[in-house]
């Protein structure tokens, strides 16, 4: 029988308790990124799932982002499992699994959500299908090979207009770039919100440190066409796309994705990696312009807290990329 006592709350409410637990875990930067990120998470409906063991002590965490997801079929809330964690005692298959069927049963009493995703490590997929969550597809890695004449191949095999790249380094709101975001984000099929506060609760993290923009123009235009969040690595030469958004109506994902690719290289980079999730219409336009699956992914997992609901559209609409992940 377990001792567990689990407790739904506002994460700002048990603040010190939940940063305690994941200092002494090993995790020197969270508390730095529970405050950049959790009060506009929690301000706009999510939670923290705390456990405590019979002396009172927080011993294991989750939480849910919420995230509102736009498409062809309508806007459905999301709720992106984040940051769950325990201490050495708890990090069994029961106790994970214990508090994720709180948290699922939570979720689908409260309402708030349509449905709950996360990409989960190896160690936390058994418990998360244990509660409920069942496998839509991967989120994988693609790479491109950043060499002249493999960027031209690949540039005649998938002809597209070019675009020129323009490098921005800091945070989109000081490059005064969140209003082309907002609407560069929109009719890109089924897609999570995009904002300055989101950029700004990954930015300057272990995975993000020092984040850079490509904006993307047609070569007579002013106003941006697309834009790409990337994320270099200078000591192994290569370059990570976080995102990529774009507007369809004034350009193509096979232009966006040459001119990222091309900008990657004129800035010195070897290598250029791009997440998104398999059989979406960005994996295949990634690979129609040269990048290569690797072995890299995590599932995506998903579980519909609504009975009767529409069921959620198919993989090929899906939009997503690193920065919509719960493992960064």
């Amino acid at each position: 029988m377990s001792n567990l006592v689990i407790e739904r709350c506002n994460a700002l409410e048990r603040a010190e308790e939940i940063k305690a637990l994941f200092l002494r875990n090993g995790r020197p930067s969270f508390p730095r990124f529970f405050d950049q990120a959790y009060p506009g998470a929690m301000s706009r409906g999510g939670a923290s799932w705390v456990a405590r063991d019979a002396q009172g002590v927080v011993v294991m965490h989750d939480a849910v982002f919420p995230r509102l997801f736009h498409g062809s079929s309508g806007t459905r809330r999301g709720g992106l499992l984040m940051d769950l964690i325990a201490d050495p005692p708890y990090r069994n298959f029961w106790s994970a699994v214990e508090l994720c069927r709180r948290l699922v049963a939570d979720a689908r009493a409260l309402g708030e959500f349509d449905f709950l995703y996360a990409d989960p490590t190896p160690p936390s997929v058994g418990a998360l299908q244990a509660a409920g969550f069942t496998e839509l597809s991967r989120l994988r890695r693609y790479a491109n090979i950043l060499s002249g004449p493999y960027l031209a191949f690949w540039r005649l095999r998938t002809p597209a207009p070019r675009l020129v790249a323009e490098r921005r380094v800091g945070d989109l709101g000081q490059a005064g770039l969140e209003d082309a975001a907002r609407a560069l984000a929109s009719g890109s099929g089924f897609r999570a919100d995009r904002s300055g506060e989101l950029y700004a609760a990954r930015e300057h993290g272990n995975t993000i440190p020092s984040p850079e923009w490509l904006v993307l123009r047609t070569p007579d235009g002013v106003e941006p066409v697309a834009l790409g969040l990337m994320a270099p690595d200078t000591e192994r030469q290569m370059m990570t796309c976080c995102d990529v958004l774009w507007d369809a109506a004034r350009t193509s994902l096979p232009s966006v994705l040459h001119a990222v690719a091309r900008g990657a290289r004129q800035l010195g980079f070897r290598r250029l990696s791009l997440w998104t999730l398999e059989g979406s219409a960005l994996a295949r336009a990634a690979t129609a312009c040269g990048f290569l699956a690797r072995r890299d992914a995590l599932p995506l997992l998903v579980v519909s807290l609504k009975d009767g609901a529409r069921p959620l559209p198919p993989v090929a609409e899906w939009l997503m990329t690193f920065i919509d992940g719960s493992a960064w």
